[in-house]
């Protein structure tokens, strides 16, 4: 085990910083820390609380050009992708402030024979989370604002080669107030990590990251039985429909694909195109592809920057190229450039088929796999071809098309069912009362839902987003209670500019209880009873 961590500048190669890892000793008092800033943390009324992560929204706004220039520095992304991530985090700061109070209200409910039952919130402890590098304030923020305003203290172990960015976090965390021990960015190695899996103090666990690490981090904490929240690799489909607008829809699946450099969990990876239009979507494709610039991500000129790391930028073209002894064929990209930092150019593949990565695995990075389907039908069924949940999309301009279909594919994965498009207007009216937006924060962002879309725009996108981790949507524990979340949930994938409407499951015996919306982010909804 080294006693240092090192990052380096992908764009560049060259060394960043280098940070101590901490000794057991060092780590062991940490953990104490944080257990005993929880004890006080816990007695705070939510309310003061709530001012804390308000705060910490400000200040992430203040320092937002020194966290994003940090965050590019270490792994890639265009510099102005890093701004957005760092306003979509202040987001989260201010909604979780405001809705925190009446989120975790005590409940009084009916129980049969005319009794009644009382329901408190309580945190659970030191929840310990194990971030990745692709979006290194994000994914920070996004389980540890929600596991504070609960009550918990928060350890993180963020990607090593975004180590700057998690220190930093802390610094402006604890600088507009939050009690000094109850957030820690921890750099440890990976043997110490399991053992803080296994610590007693700490109560909960979540990833996410590859479902290789996903095994390997469930596995740990089921022997120690703590709770755990996974939210593991995708890869996923992105079907292009007969009447689809073919330069809209070629728009947006390069955005898709190249978005963040390609290194999203939820990002488009498998682009299955109906035979009828697919020489033309192909040839379009390619073309605009080719057109995507890679360049240093602190200017103005790039369209990618850089992978985020040596090794990941490696195994990706050993992907590309196994794909291709296997029979695929590339079309554009695919070469090693000879440059410094750790650059690789848009690419796409098309004849990928079963057995080849390109399509049975999971592509970090700018890489397109093209795969033609005879039919809208072939089209599901190739896209329900993947041991991989997540998310994926239907472009068309027909509603009626794409709606049954996608229902029909969330439901072959998920056992969901959903209503049809028409009845989305009544299901909307009966939930938007005063009382739906303050329960859903207890659910935090690692709770696992399923999502669906009905956009109404020219070109209609569909999107199907489930947050599936090892134990898919069924009896998924959150960390801020003991509740669960039922399968049969629908929301909606929120995008700018676009009019929403959600489909709702029939829970005939349920009565779904929350609703949130946040400004350009999902919309959830919540199952409590």
């Amino acid at each position: 085990m080294s006693d240092t961590v090192t990052t380096v500048n992908p764009t560049t190669g060259k060394t960043l910083e280098t940070y101590n890892v901490l000794s057991g000793k060092a780590l062991e008092d940490a953990v104490q820390r944080c257990h005993n800033a929880f004890l006080d943390w816990r007695l705070t009324s939510v309310e003061d609380r709530a001012n804390i992560i308000k705060a910490i929204g400000a200040a992430l706004r203040d320092r937002k050009d020194e966290l994003a220039e940090l965050m590019t520095k270490e792994m890639g992304k265009l510099l102005k992708q890093s701004h957005q991530e760092i306003d979509l985090c202040a987001a989260i700061c201010d909604y979780s402030a405001a809705e925190a109070p009446a989120a975790f209200a005590p409940e009084e409910r009916e129980i049969e024979g005319g009794e009644k039952g009382h329901i408190f919130y309580s945190p659970i402890g030191v929840v310990y989370g194990i971030q990745p590098w692709n979006f290194p304030a994000y994914q920070v923020v996004r389980y540890s604002i929600a596991s504070l305003i609960a009550g918990n203290g928060v350890l993180l172990k963020h990607a090593s080669n975004v180590t700057g960015s998690g220190q930093m976090l802390q610094e402006i965390y604890e600088a507009a107030g939050l009690p000094k021990g109850l957030f820690q960015a921890l750099v440890i190695s990976h043997d110490q990590s399991d053992t803080l899996i296994s610590h007693d103090l700490v109560r909960g666990v979540t990833l996410t990251g590859s479902d290789g690490a996903g095994r390997k981090v469930g596995a740990k904490a089921a022997e120690a039985v703590k709770k755990t929240v996974l939210e593991l690799g995708s890869n996923d489909a992105y079907i292009v429909l007969e009447d689809a607008d073919i330069d809209a829809a070629v728009q947006t699946c390069v955005t898709g694909r190249t978005y963040n450099n390609g290194e999203t969990c939820i990002a488009a990876k498998r682009f299955i195109v109906v035979d009828a239009i697919y020489d033309q979507f192909r040839d379009a494709y390619v073309a605009a592809m080719k057109r995507v610039t890679p360049g240093d991500p602190m200017g103005e000129d790039a369209d990618i920057g850089p992978m985020a790391r040596k090794d990941l930028r490696d195994d990706l073209h050993q992907q590309v190229k196994d794909s291709l002894e296997g029979g695929a064929k590339l079309l554009c990209g695919g070469e090693m450039p000879e440059t410094d930092g750790f650059f690789y150019p848009a690419t796409v593949l098309e004849n990928v088929a079963p057995g080849q990565p390109a399509y049975d695995d999971e592509l970090f990075g700018p890489v397109a796999a093209l795969i033609r389907a005879q039919d809208a039908d072939d089209a599901m069924r190739i896209a329900n071809d993947s041991r991989f949940g997540l998310g994926g999309g239907i472009l068309e301009r027909s509603q009626d098309l794409a709606g049954p279909e996608l229902i029909s594919w969330v439901d072959d994965n998920d056992d969901i069912r959903a209503v049809r498009s028409e009845q989305v207007q009544e299901v909307l009216a009966k939930l938007c009362g005063d009382e739906v937006s303050a329960k859903t924060l207890r659910t935090w962002n690692g709770s696992h839902a399923a999502f669906a879309a009905a956009l109404d725009a020219p070109t209609l996108t569909i999107t199907a987003m489930a947050e599936a981790a090892a134990e898919r949507l069924h009896n998924t524990p959150t960390i801020a209670r003991n509740s669960y979340i039922h399968p049969q949930i629908i929301g909606l994938a929120d995008l700018p500019d676009r009019q929403r409407v959600a489909q709702l499951s029939a829970l005939p015996q349920r009565q779904v209880s929350g609703l949130r919306l946040g400004e350009g982010r999902l919309i959830d909804f919540l199952n409590a009873n």
